[in-house]
């Protein structure tokens, strides 16, 4: 009978904590999912013609050169890790096509977040099989997948 009485506040005590937790985590989940769905996710891609390396050189590293399409393939909120919403996009580039996943962190900050792109093996992309190999020719002609993420938003404002 004395093991029960020392069981249950720690049966409470972890409800409870639990209940914080969740009261904490949950709407900020919330927040990301509604920034994730109410966002375009080619919006900080650098499109051609208006942003190519010709006209803006200075302002971002080109890793692909020309970005020319973009086509959101998924993507969503993340409820834990640093990372808060990320895509997975195609890109047709002046290098071929890019797979990448665009990575957004600090999305309640207004126009101080963060956005990455970290470039993907198509394995176990949703792709046909044919869009599968003209990316990783594309990768093999680029000497292998991108290792430096490409920043396409500092977090500056």
């Amino acid at each position: 009978m004395s093991r029960r009485r020392g069981v249950i506040p720690l049966v409470v005590a972890a409800c409870v904590l639990s209940a914080l937790a969740s009261a904490v985590v949950v709407p900020r989940f919330l927040e990301r999912q509604r920034y994730a769905t109410g966002r375009d996710g080619c919006a900080d891609v650098p499109m051609a013609p208006v942003v190519t390396p010709a006209t803006h050189p200075d302002s971002l590293v080109w890793p692909y050169g020309a970005v020319h399409a973009c086509r959101v393939l998924g993507g969503g909120a993340r409820l834990f890790g640093g990372v808060e919403v990320s895509y997975t996009l195609e890109l047709e580039t002046d290098s071929g096509p890019v797979l990448v996943r665009l990575e957004y962190t600090n999305v309640e900050a207004g126009r101080h977040y963060s956005s990455q792109a970290v470039e993907l093996d198509p394995t176990g992309a949703d792709l046909e099989g044919d869009e599968v190999e003209r990316i990783r020719a594309a990768i093999a002609g680029r000497g292998g997948l991108q290792p430096v993420p490409w920043i396409l938003h500092y977090g500056d404002g």
